[in-house]
């Protein structure tokens, strides 16, 4: 379903659609489905690198599509483009960083409390 819509947004957008965009659109229009899958494998306990590293090439590959369709179809500045990334990046972090503390919370917890102790 979005694929169909986001080559529907092509045709929209351009009169001729080449093999490229068409390849761009199938390969990187289903990166926010896995990247939600991929969020939900890592707070529910699955194993958390593999998650984090295909988090990051799934992420990788949106924002480089994003970053190509902001340049070819606006004349946005390529400021405000990296602005755009950097908040994503940091909202990432925030929900890669609560993933971790939601798995090793009370591990780091107990370890940090345990040290703490030893040493008074």
């Amino acid at each position: 379903m979005v694929v169909i819509l986001e080559v529907l947004n092509l045709t929209m957008l351009k009169k001729q659609i080449t093999h490229e965009d068409i390849v761009l659109t199938c390969t990187t229009s289903l990166m926010p489905v896995v990247f939600t899958g991929l969020l939900a494998a890592i707070i529910f306990n699955l194993s958390l690198l593999l998650g984090i590293l295909v988090l990051i090439l799934g992420m990788s590959l949106i924002f480089v599509r994003m970053y190509t369709a902001l340049t070819k179809l606006t004349n946005i500045e390529h400021n405000k483009i990296y602005l755009v990334i950097v908040i994503m990046v940091i909202v990432i972090a925030a929900v890669l960083t609560f993933a971790v503390y939601h798995q090793f919370g009370d591990f780091l917890y107990t370890t940090v409390k345990g040290l703490i102790h030893d040493l008074a």
